[in-house]
């Protein structure tokens, strides 16, 4: 029987690491264990912060896309929490429309053209 981290305790199987509170995350050491919606061999995404702010201004967001693409978000808060918040709750579905929107052929120029425009429309929502 595997024993399981203080991570997978914090974060059960098929859950995602949810909002995080303007004062910042309540552990130190969190993960998020996504389920696919498609078979995959295994899949498995964790986290740590060190708390080198009090509170934390960095966020995390993980979102899985249709058709079982796992997106993965860290965002720096630098000055504030604020904007890091901001993109936490909105840049993965802004990817998410993008990408749905790519048909054919892909490759990293398409890929970089879809997060280049999903950073544009978030910039300028922000």
């Amino acid at each position: 029987v595997a024993r399981r981290t203080r991570c997978e305790q914090a974060a059960p199987q098929g859950s995602v690491v949810g909002p995080v509170s303007p004062e910042g995350p309540q552990l130190l050491l969190s993960a998020a264990q996504a389920t696919p919606t498609r078979p995959m061999p295994h899949a498995r995404v964790g986290c740590h912060q060190y708390a080198a702010n009090s509170p934390s201004e960095d966020r995390l967001a993980l979102q899985q896309f249709p058709g079982g693409t796992l997106c993965a978000c860290v965002f720096d808060g630098h000055g504030g929490w604020q904007v890091a918040e901001y993109l936490r709750g909105h840049l993965p579905s802004l990817l998410a429309n993008r990408f749905s929107r790519i048909s054919g052929h892909i490759d990293a120029r398409v890929i970089e053209s879809a997060c280049k425009e999903a950073f544009r429309v978030a910039d300028q929502e922000l």
